[in-house]
């Protein structure tokens, strides 16, 4: 199996994920997540919208990039299960 390892893992799980068969590479190995803090707040900033707001509220996980904010649901309690 191939992965590629979010910047939210540490690095040091990749050789690991090698010795046991599979291909993995850190996205800080290819360049990948290398923007400065000050424009990764600038995206997150630019990005909040009170839609958006309404979207991570009922549970939904958003990808942002410079051209584009991509938002998913997640099922974050079984479907049937009533909230307390």
């Amino acid at each position: 199996m191939r992965f590629l390892v979010d910047e939210n893992v540490s690095h040091r799980i990749c050789p690991a994920l090698v010795a046991a068969g599979h291909e993995a590479v850190h996205v800080n190995e290819i360049g990948l997540d290398t923007m400065p803090s000050a424009d990764l707040a600038a995206l997150i900033l630019a990005a909040l919208s009170p839609e958006l707001d309404e979207f991570l509220e009922a549970g939904a996980i958003a990808t942002l990039t410079p051209d584009r904010v991509r938002v998913r649901p997640l099922p974050l309690r079984p479907v049937g299960t009533a909230s307390t």
